[in-house]
């Protein structure tokens, strides 16, 4: 009886702990959502495959299929990196122009951001 109240106890406080070190986490790094990462860009190649729900992973320009969202965070004690093609985990398209999006599984982006920013002391209009 004794060892089942200790076992309880011990999950208790193991839980509780674990709960305090996920609402501690850095949100620059735990808000990401790489889990789409697993999924294959998909595109509607005309207003009527989008009509009749006709997607597909490859396109004009893109001969393979590439995966959405975020692929890899990576930081340091001062910045946070995010590596990704800049394809959305949802279907996208029909685009009008039919330059676009041509080659976007083979470009990938790292966007960098600082772990504490700093508010400028001056303004400039962009």
């Amino acid at each position: 009886m004794m060892y089942s109240w200790i076992c309880q106890r011990g999950f208790w406080l193991a839980l509780l702990l674990f709960s305090r070190s996920l609402l501690s986490a850095d949100p620059l790094l735990s808000s990401w959502l790489p889990d789409a990462s697993t999924k294959y860009a998909r595109i509607y190649t005309s207003a009527a495959n989008r009509t009749a729900g006709i997607s597909t992973t490859t396109w004009s320009g893109q001969t393979s299929p590439t995966y959405a969202g975020v692929h890899e965070i990576d930081y340091s004690s001062g910045w946070v990196y995010i590596k990704n093609t800049g394809l959305a985990p949802y279907v996208m398209g029909p685009w009008n122009n039919p330059n676009f999006p041509k080659n976007q599984g083979t470009s990938t982006g790292v966007y960098r951001f600082p772990r504490s920013p700093t508010i400028p002391s001056s303004h400039t209009l962009t």
